[in-house]
């Protein structure tokens, strides 16, 4: 059973008999392990430090002979610990893999529009999963995030804003946003997002749905009425010229 239990957490099936005659032994010798075991010698010290490695174990030196003892139970969990690291710094490369391989792209044109539309069930996981994207394409376009929003998205979605800001979001990223005066936003100013810029439309009080333009991505989300749904454009050619509209409209606005 524990054999089992130890393979399915990421040992070998010779480390896991190795691990639980050492655990059971309290202290024993690689000779002892060999015999007990009845796999052979060099297999034996191999096995060992890979266990050692793992954390699981360590060598007696206060004997002349060589023994090894388990080390405290806790010392599985270190396994995970180690294992989430390693997922992360993985998460990280594969972050840093996608700007730099955009950036090999910068001159080449989007041959034809994609769309793709996202119900409200999907919404939350697809905000997460596709951020990274704009993100880079937004940097990749002057490094600015225009747009209009209704505070009705700033209020259903205020976990994945603060993630965007605080994790997400390139340190060089400035966001410039329309939106309706609201007790949402006077809450969003506390956060502290100075790169979060915001001037109210004096031209239109009501704001239903948000439109954002993130590089060459165009994002339509509706969040005032269930259900929400997002539609995302990526078009070169329209989300320059909704770009350059947003512009005109961000310079027309008090401050």
């Amino acid at each position: 059973m524990i054999i089992s239990t130890l393979k399915n957490l990421g040992f070998s099936e010779k480390e896991a008999i190795i691990y639980q005659t050492i655990y059971e032994q309290g202290h024993i010798s690689p000779a002892q392990i060999s015999v007990s075991t009845g796999i052979n010698r060099s297999t034996v010290y191999s096995v060992i430090k890979d266990l050692i490695d793992k954390g699981v174990i360590t060598e007696d030196h206060t004997k002349k002979q060589t023994i090894f003892i388990a080390l405290p139970l806790t010392s599985l969990e270190s396994m995970i610990d180690k294992e989430e690291r390693r997922i992360q710094e993985k998460k990280l490369l594969v972050e840093q893999a996608k700007k730099e391989l955009a950036s090999l792209d910068q001159k080449t044109s989007i041959s034809e529009p994609k769309m793709t539309f996202v119900f409200e069930e999907n919404l939350n996981d697809f905000l997460y999963k596709q951020t990274p994207e704009w993100d880079i394409s937004t940097m990749r376009r002057g490094g600015v995030w225009w747009g209009f929003q209704s505070p009705s998205f700033a209020k259903s979605y205020q976990k994945w804003i603060d993630w965007f800001w605080n994790e997400c979001a390139d340190k060089r990223l400035i966001l410039k946003l329309l939106t309706n005066k609201s007790e949402i936003e006077k809450q969003m100013e506390t956060k502290g997002y100075n790169r979060r810029l915001i001037r109210y439309w004096s031209g239109y009080s009501n704001f239903t749905a948000s439109t954002w333009v993130s590089g060459d991505y165009i994002i339509m989300a509706m969040t005032d009425q269930k259900p929400h749904y997002l539609v995302q454009i990526h078009d070169e050619v329209l989300a320059h010229n909704m770009r350059e509209m947003f512009k005109g409209l961000w310079e027309s606005q008090d401050k």
